[in-house]
């Protein structure tokens, strides 16, 4: 990983809006020189101002709420996000998930060197599940496909390490707001279990849920399956990933 600032000059694309971070975290893959930068490679973006004042801190705070939306929006593989914010000589670090933000204080860069280089460091050597990436959602190598894990064992295929997988043909929809269930929907498809050759086309559907509610989507579509309601989409599997 590498930081840029490439980012500040022109808008990144994979986004209707036009909006520039001040700095961007990248895979090594993604070339120095490249002028084509995109919110779907970001792996963390952040903003300098040139001071920290209570009204600066709410002002970044709100400009990095916006563009974390269109991180999210952009990757289909992503839960939440951090976000860096450079105030003066002071640091902010702040992460955004789908029900909310958690910020550390303003410290002082100056003060607290130590501080400072254990966010760097840490932000750009962390395992990507620590910094908001769904680890169930990956790109297959080998098949030049995105799948999914799931949890049962069933009629999937696998990937390399023997666990089951679905595999998610196309992207039909995917929320573009921050705070909320952050709907996933995909196109997928798998080992149709009457025909080893064939395959067969499902819909994978991926929201965060609210533990306080005593039905999920899934228990509720199972209910209506066991009656044979028409017009109702068959529950196929449902897992809950912690």
């Amino acid at each position: 990983r590498k930081w840029h600032a490439n980012g500040a000059t022109a808008p990144l694309k994979g986004s209707d809006a036009n909006r520039k971070p001040d700095f961007i975290l990248l895979p090594l893959s993604i070339p120095d020189s490249s002028r084509e930068l995109d919110w779907r490679d970001v792996i963390v973006f952040g903003e300098m101002k040139s001071k920290n004042t209570t009204d600066m801190l709410r002002k970044s705070y709100i400009e990095g709420a916006g563009k974390t939306a269109l991180l999210l929006y952009a990757q289909d593989g992503r839960h939440s996000a951090p976000y860096l914010r450079m105030l003066g000589h002071y640091i902010v670090l702040t992460f955004f998930d789908r029900g909310g933000s958690l910020s550390t204080a303003a410290f002082d860069i100056h003060d607290n060197p130590d501080f400072f280089l254990r966010i760097l460091l840490g932000i750009s050597t962390a395992p990507i599940e620590t910094i908001g990436f769904d680890e169930t959602v990956f790109w297959d190598r080998d098949d030049k496909k995105k799948k999914v894990l799931v949890a049962w064992k069933g009629s999937s295929s696998e990937d390399n390490k023997g666990n089951p997988t679905v595999s998610l043909e196309q992207l039909i929809f995917i929320s573009d707001t921050l705070h909320g269930r952050g709907t996933t929907v995909w196109a997928g498809s798998m080992k149709d279990p009457t025909s080893p050759m064939a395959r067969r086309q499902i819909v994978v559907k991926d929201s965060w849920i609210d533990p306080l509610r005593k039905f999920t989507e899934g228990s509720m579509l199972a209910k209506l399956n066991d009656v044979n309601v028409e017009g109702v989409p068959r529950l196929i599997h449902e897992q809950q990933v912690q």
